[in-house]
């Protein structure tokens, strides 16, 4: 099997295995072309409200601002990255200061020496006591549509952060999560179909006499397929996907 094999399905490729799996062209299937395109809209949106796909972003920094309005595509802003200062007057009262504040290699060399890890600990500790004091310690907030970076004065450059958007297509989804969202737009095209089918019980009127109807029998695959889905999705719920740019 080629890669080209392994592609995922576009959401005019999901209409297609939509109607074929419901019996198209052997079967008359009465869907419309808004039907199928409400059902993958609503898949969509119940993976972003159940779970969500994440994207990695970056903003540039302006000296003295406090809030910085977020694109539309971002819906909640999950963490933040910023730059680091090599003015940050913190390490004036960080006593042994280490490189980068990283675990210097010396100490993975002396295992049994617990006691080494403990006075590190100490030091982190300090040294963060110190940043709040100084007011060098770096914070956001989301609030609405705007991002809230303080304290604004010590900041420039550029940060990354990664958010939470309903903003994707299909095939920007993983594996498993397209495969959630292409089964969750079949369960509700079941739906709507049972639905239609439903208006008439006692079948459609034909040539050799009425023809019976599957649409209580769609109706209930449909609910228990919704269900398993919801609870499939919780499961996959972490960690969420995540793509950068």
């Amino acid at each position: 099997m080629s890669c080209a094999d392994n592609e995922l399905m576009t959401e005019e490729d999901i209409v297609t295995w939509i109607l074929l799996r419901l019996g198209k062209p052997k079967v008359r299937v009465e869907l419309e072309e808004c039907h199928l395109k409400m059902a993958i809209d609503t898949a969509k949106r119940w993976f972003v409200a159940r779970k969500g796909q994440t994207f990695i972003d970056k903003m540039d920094l302006v000296y003295g601002q406090v809030e910085y309005p977020l694109p539309r595509k971002v819906e909640r802003v999950l963490e933040v990255w910023f730059p680091s200062s090599p003015l940050d007057l913190a390490t004036v009262f960080f006593p042994f200061a280490l490189p980068d504040s990283q675990v210097p290699y010396s100490v993975w060399q002396a295992p049994q020496s617990l006691g080494v890890y403990s006075h590190y600990f100490q030091i982190m500790q300090y040294s963060e006591m110190a940043k709040r004091i100084l007011s060098s310690e770096q914070d956001w907030m989301q609030e609405n549509r705007s991002l809230f970076i303080f304290p604004a004065k010590s900041l420039t450059g550029t940060i990354q952060f990664k958010y939470k958007s309903g903003c994707f297509t299909v095939e920007q989804l993983s594996e498993r999560d397209h495969d959630l969202v292409k089964r969750y737009a079949f369960a509700i095209s079941m739906e709507i179909l049972g639905r239609i089918r439903a208006k008439y019980p006692g079948g459609l009127p034909g040539a050799q006499g009425e023809r019976g109807l599957d649409g209580e029998s769609l109706l209930s695959t449909s609910a228990s397929d919704i269900e398993r889905l919801n609870e499939e999705i919780i499961q996959s719920g972490y960690p969420m996907g995540m793509i950068v740019g």
